[in-house]
């Protein structure tokens, strides 16, 4: 009995784990924030593969459905870089608007430590605070701390941040059964 239940709860779930992840529907975004004490935006883009100057030391570049990737040259010592993307749309594999629930800094895939740099010590400095990242349904907000004054030499680390929207319904529902098929099976030994 418990074989069959598990097998029909395995063919129940592949028509899910084909169906597309959310993607940004390539709708307008609004970029805004302020960089070494100089504000830009609200600035509109196309969420597209192409890097968008914000300022001249700053750019911001959509890299796949849910990720973006910040590049800041060379902070100086008033570092407080901030910035904010609104109005981004994202559609499940069904079409369906879906809101964003969580953002977060991806230091597996940035490569900004191999550019730090200090004036005590130029060929490397202590990692900095991860940048503080916060969302809503529609929008995402970066801010670096003081720490990130003067470690990044003049080049254009790759800082990536990954954004994660609300599951579609049907990978919500798969996942219930499956806490439920576990908690039956549980109470029947």
């Amino acid at each position: 009995m418990m074989k069959k239940i598990l097998c029909l709860l395995i063919v129940t779930a592949l028509p899910v784990a084909a169906q597309q992840a959310a993607t940004i529907t390539g709708d307008n975004y609004q970029a805004q924030g302020s960089v070494d004490g100089f504000s830009f935006g609200p600035h509109n883009f196309v969420a597209d593969s192409i890097e968008k100057d914000l300022v001249s030391s700053f750019s911001l570049k959509w890299v796949d459905e849910d990720s973006f990737d910040v590049f800041v040259e060379g902070p100086g010592a008033d570092f407080d870089f901030f910035l904010t993307l609104s109005g981004l749309d994202f559609n499940n594999g069904s079409g369906q608007r879906v809101d964003i629930v969580n953002a977060f800094f991806n230091e597996n895939d940035s490569d900004y430590s191999t550019f730090f740099a200090s004036p005590g010590n130029p060929s490397g400095a202590p990692r900095p605070v991860d940048p503080i990242v916060t969302s809503a349904l529609d929008s995402v907000t970066v801010n670096f701390g003081a720490g990130w004054t003067d470690q990044l030499s003049n080049d254009f680390p790759t800082l990536r941040f990954d954004v994660q929207v609300v599951p579609e319904s049907t990978t919500f529902m798969m996942s219930l059964m499956g806490m439920c098929a576990v908690v039956f099976l549980r109470q029947r030994k």
